[in-house]
């Protein structure tokens, strides 16, 4: 199924056009042979199928290229059978022959020629006529000329999702033997260096007493306490 075509504003009127013109076609050899013979006036009926096609094409083209080219082809086809139909009027005329023109009479039984009237109504039909299988195709073609929308993405996918793979099992890893660090042996520290001791300093030279200085005081003696009496 074709999705939904944009509206375009030329293929719409081409196809109103293509459908008034069937109707003018149709109906303008009816008025102007009004009170005169007229034997083209069966062009009514194929010339109003045609215009229902076209108007049918104005207002449902968007809903496909592929349908709006199959009416617009039945219509095209009830527009050439119309032409025909008003075209084999003269063309028998011409091969069986016609009667005279009056006032003489026509004792051969044959067809009168045609009026003015009628010639105005043929041309009338087949100018209207061509004039709508024209219109119509322009339609048609601008149509097929114009881009389509967007497809859609689809509802639902082609194909079901794939379901992710299961992972593979694991498997159980040995456990790494601790590590023995080895032991760091320590490294005797080095003995201190005996410093050497200063050397001792030079002794003092003796004082000499100073001139009448008192003599060195006698040291006193620590009395003892006396014995308790009985």
């Amino acid at each position: 199924m074709e999705p939904e075509l944009p509206s375009n504003i030329v293929v719409e009127r081409a196809f109103w056009v293509a459908a008034a013109s069937a109707v003018l076609g149709g109906v303008g050899p009816l008025i102007v042979a009004i009170g005169h013979t007229n034997r083209i006036g069966a062009v009514l009926f194929p010339f109003a199928a045609a215009a229902i096609a076209m108007a049918a094409v104005a207002l449902f083209y968007r809903q496909g290229r592929s349908l709006s080219a199959l009416v617009y082809f039945l219509g095209g086809l009830a527009i050439a059978y119309g032409l025909l139909l008003v075209l084999a009027v003269p063309m028998r005329l011409a091969v069986t022959g016609s009667c005279p023109p009056a006032p003489q009479l026509c004792t051969s039984g044959l067809e009168m020629q045609l009026t003015s009237q009628e010639g105005t109504g043929l041309t009338i039909a087949v100018g209207f006529g061509l004039i709508s299988l024209f219109a119509g195709f322009i339609g048609l073609s601008v149509l097929y000329r114009q881009r389509g929308p967007a497809a859609m993405p689809p509802v639902w996918p082609a194909r079901p999702p794939e379901q992710p793979t299961p992972p593979p099992p694991s498997e159980a890893k040995p456990e790494p033997e601790p590590v023995t660090e080895p032991a760091l042996v320590s490294e005797p520290e080095p003995e201190p260096e005996p410093e050497s001791e200063p050397p001792p300093p030079p002794p003092a030279p003796p004082t000499e007493p100073a001139a009448g200085s008192a003599p060195d005081a006698k040291p006193r003696r620590k009395r003892r306490p006396k014995p308790p009496t009985g």
